[in-house]
């Protein structure tokens, strides 16, 4: 036989762990729970902060002077071996010569640029 307790607990609907939240009642526990949390950090004090705030920009300073320093050489090994500047664009793809094909007005009547090695058809 089912004990007075479980008849309570059936009888009141929605009640127990069971129950489904509704949105608003799962940002409010979950900005409460944050709230919690974030009392239990430990924050840095100003003299921590300025410390580590200092390391990092040293850190990066130094980074910076390294990078320069080994591109600086690589370069200079590149302009010893006669690597000295790289051809520009236009020396590796000089622009071909082209000439207009107009087309009829039943193929919709655009005009293409053709390569001049093309022919018409």
């Amino acid at each position: 036989m089912a004990k007075k307790s479980d008849k309570k607990q059936k009888g009141k609907k929605g009640s127990g762990k069971n129950r489904e939240l509704t949105f608003t009642q799962k940002v409010k526990r979950f900005f409460g729970n944050l709230k919690n949390e974030l009392k239990l950090v430990v924050w840095p004090d100003r003299k921590e902060v300025k410390q580590t705030t200092a390391v990092v920009l040293l850190v990066v300073a130094a980074t910076v002077v390294l990078v320069f320093i080994i591109d600086s050489l690589m370069v200079g090994i590149l302009k010893l071996t006669g690597f000295e500047s790289a051809p520009s664009n236009s020396q590796l793809n000089p622009p071909a010569q082209t000439r207009r094909i107009e087309t009829s007005a039943e193929e919709e009547a655009f005009i293409f640029e053709a390569p001049a090695d093309v022919q018409e058809i």
